[in-house]
């Protein structure tokens, strides 16, 4: 992910990926996922970073069988554009 996106205090980012990730993946076992209004907008911003995640995720959709909702992906696109803005100085 660093190579595609520039990230600030990756260690901290990493922490709080993976624990944002596990979570999203037990929720979507569960079919608990959270619901988001608004998505496309958060989509429209990052366009990239969408596509990037979708697929990224898509080898652990297929693997449990689950389908990840576009408002989990809206969650971590912000996570990473927090991270990402942290870097313009």
């Amino acid at each position: 992910m660093v190579s595609h996106f520039p990230i600030e205090s990756y260690e901290d980012f990493w922490i709080k990926f993976l624990f944002h990730t596990s979570n999203m993946v037990e929720r979507a076992i569960r079919k608990e996922q959270f619901e988001r209004k608004k998505i496309s907008s958060i989509i429209d911003q990052s366009p990239e970073l969408y596509r990037f995640l979708k697929s990224s995720f898509s080898s652990i959709e297929n693997r449990f069988a689950i389908d990840i909702k576009d408002s989990e992906i809206s969650y971590l696109m912000e996570l990473i554009n927090i991270c990402m803005k942290s870097t313009v100085k």
